[in-house]
């Protein structure tokens, strides 16, 4: 950084006047690995999907992770998430991982990534939804390191994978709700 004369400057104890000018040296680290998701949640439409967008600092490989949580588990995974849904850390993703969670894809995901830039990325984990039921996922995202490396980042999302859209709408004598696939727009009848 070069300070021009006629930029009058106190700095450690230096004085700068309008005649003179002052050269420092300065480094700026690298920005530290960041891992995270767009939002909370994210509902993904069977066969309508582009991916889970992601961004990434400086991390160039992902250890990915996809846990389906069953029905009967819901109740268990919301009393274990009492502040929501939003930021799960790590103690409550492990219980949530020992009580509720099934493992059903683990996989890599090489990042395009430049040395301190975020970038945002859509992963292609519809590809691995399309053979599994529909339901609630939690895809778990890691850096990628060796064993036994600590402080990994982490970041988890949650999905819901369906083809059913649900709208409602209170009026002064009831109550309408419309039941549609996501995919056609067509009404589904007696759906429950």
């Amino acid at each position: 950084i070069k300070i021009l004369k006629g930029a009058p400057l106190v700095s450690e104890k230096v004085s700068v006047k309008s005649s003179e000018i002052l050269e420092r040296s300065f480094t700026i680290s690298n920005l530290g690995p960041d891992i995270g998701f767009s939002g909370s949640g994210f509902i993904l439409s069977k066969g309508s999907s582009n991916g889970v967008p992601i961004f990434t600092t400086n991390i160039s490989e992902l250890d990915l992770s996809l846990m389906r949580i069953s029905e009967r588990s819901i109740n268990n995974m919301l009393s274990i998430m009492k502040n929501g849904l939003e930021n799960i850390g790590s103690y409550n993703l492990r219980r949530l991982l020992d009580r509720s969670a099934v493992p059903v894809w683990e996989g890599m995901y090489t990042v395009n990534s430049s040395p301190n830039v975020r970038v945002e990325q859509a992963l292609p984990i519809e590809k691995v939804l399309e053979d599994l039921p529909e339901g609630l996922f939690l895809l778990i995202a890691r850096e990628a390191k060796g064993e036994g490396v600590k402080d990994l980042q982490i970041a988890t999302q949650w999905i819901l994978n369906t083809n059913i859209g649900v709208s409602a709408a209170k009026y002064a004598r009831g109550m309408t709700v419309n039941v549609r696939a996501l995919d056609t727009a067509k009404p589904i009848s007696y759906a429950k």
